[in-house]
């Protein structure tokens, strides 16, 4: 069972990594699209 938890945590974590990874990217895409868009 603790065994679980610890997997569970850990793929928790994961996944707001990846959240926050694909966030930040998507973020630094459109800023460069707009850039290249509007130079």
């Amino acid at each position: 069972m603790n065994f679980y938890l610890i997997i569970n945590s850990q793929m928790k974590l994961f996944s707001e990594n990846l959240i926050k990874k694909f966030t930040t990217f998507a973020l630094i895409n459109s800023m460069l699209v707009n850039f290249l868009v509007f130079k």
